[in-house]
């Protein structure tokens, strides 16, 4: 009986601290998605913490995909529907309202990780996503081991030139919206290959907008490797005269001077020309 009365109480408690998380961060968000979707809404699902926990086995760590320090990413199933999961792994203050946020509303284009929903009552809220099904560009490209004579070897297949491109230009694509496509332009400020993820046809999708920030509308800015690997085939001297057209394209990208640095639809005309060159 006082066993039972001990669980009873812990039960309550738990759902207590559960229900103010929820008012807590439902708060948070709601303001954020004001300043960022200009009050129109968006539907996000809301998730349990119960839900969650079976879509990943309670958080079964052979299910994490990709990791950077600060959060987890998970394959999970729910409803018959494989799903990405994004547990944070400490408070990061707004960051992590601003990641919903903006994923919120870039979850249109194709070449963004579509948010699906988020769980509110867990103390740090966890995000819900479509599935990421060929995990994170960063793990395709570094997927390496070393033989007993120390040469590396890939696990899988790797990404061959004409696969990078792509999935360069579809990023490129990805930013231009962001600077474009709204009133107020938004910058990334963390584009990196563990912020990429490949679904199942290995269309490069965008992810963690936690960094991002909305430019004031009286302003417009803020302030060679290669692997062998790529270079062969039939259509190797194609492939080095594009890898020779991206350099000086990347170079030129990281110029501080923003007079000077081409904007991302000019990026996304360049590598789609770049693509499509045939020798």
């Amino acid at each position: 009986m006082l066993r039972k009365k001990r669980d009873k109480k812990r039960d309550q408690e738990r759902d207590t601290e559960r229900e103010r998380a929820f008012y807590e961060n439902g708060s948070k968000l709601h303001e954020k998605l004001i300043a960022s979707c200009n009050g129109r809404p968006i539907p996000i699902r809301s998730y349990s913490c119960e839900e969650l926990q079976g879509a990943t086995n309670n958080f079964d760590r052979s299910r994490i995909f990709h990791t950077d320090g600060l959060y987890e990413w998970y394959n999970g199933s729910f409803e018959g529907r494989m799903i990405s999961i994004k547990k944070h792994l400490q408070h990061r203050g707004d960051d992590i309202f601003t990641d919903i946020a903006v994923s919120a509303k870039m979850s249109t284009h194709n070449n963004v990780l579509k948010l699906i929903g988020c769980c509110l009552e867990a103390q740090i809220p966890i995000s819900v996503y479509e599935s990421a099904a060929n995990g994170s560009l960063s793990g395709r490209v570094y997927d390496v081991t070393s033989d007993r004579d120390g040469a590396q070897q890939h696990q899988r297949e790797p990404l061959s030139w004409q696969s990078r491109l792509k999935i360069a230009r579809e990023i490129a694509h990805a930013i231009s919206y962001l600077h474009t496509a709204f009133s107020r332009p938004i910058v990334h400020r963390d584009i990196k290959s563990g912020n990429v993820f490949l679904d199942q046809n290995d269309v490069a999708k965008l992810t963690d907008f936690s960094w991002s920030i909305l430019i004031p509308e009286e302003r417009f800015t803020i302030n060679e490797v290669v692997d062998p690997a790529i270079l062969v085939g039939e259509e190797g001297s194609v492939v080095w005269q594009q890898l020779e057209a991206v350099l000086p394209l990347a170079l030129i990208c990281r110029k501080k001077d923003p007079e000077i640095r081409p904007n991302m639809v000019d990026v996304t005309k360049e590598l789609r020309k770049i693509e499509r060159f045939i020798l």
